[in-house]
């Protein structure tokens, strides 16, 4: 399992790159963050995912990010 940053093309992208676009994004007064997390088991393994989802008619419709960790 990779351990980077996706976008929802599942593109690599560093969590700074992350902080830049929702630095931009929190500036306009429609924009909301979401921030969660999910978990499921798989055999005798685990996965976790975070996801930051930005909705902001300003400077992008939708865009989210997530992480994945496996744990066995």
């Amino acid at each position: 399992m990779s351990k980077h940053w996706k976008t929802g093309k599942r593109e690599k992208i560093s969590f700074n790159d992350i902080c830049d676009i929702l630095n931009k994004v929190s500036c306009s007064k429609k924009h909301k963050i979401i921030i969660g997390s999910d978990s499921v088991k798989l055999g005798y393994s685990f996965v976790f995912t975070k996801a930051i989802c930005i909705l902001n008619s300003d400077y992008y419709d939708s865009k989210y990010f997530y992480y994945r960790d496996k744990i066995v």
